[in-house]
């Protein structure tokens, strides 16, 4: 619950040019298949609850020190 995840298609750019080697992510489901054909293959994070990251980094990491 600390963070928001999203299905998406995240692929790696392997034709020429500048984008060589950057990843593309399709979070959108109704564009997706636009432009690609391919399910889901991730979740990623696209939220979190700031506050109690703060709260457990401090708690787990910087408490420790």
């Amino acid at each position: 619950t600390l963070v928001t995840c999203e299905e998406a298609v995240v692929a790696v750019e392997t034709g020429e040019g500048p984008a060589q080697g950057m990843t593309v992510t399709y979070l959108n489901p109704v564009l997706r298949p636009w432009f690609t054909d391919r399910e889901p293959n991730v979740a990623v994070a696209t939220g979190v609850d700031a506050e109690r990251f703060h709260a457990l980094f401090a708690e787990r990491v910087i408490d420790r020190f």
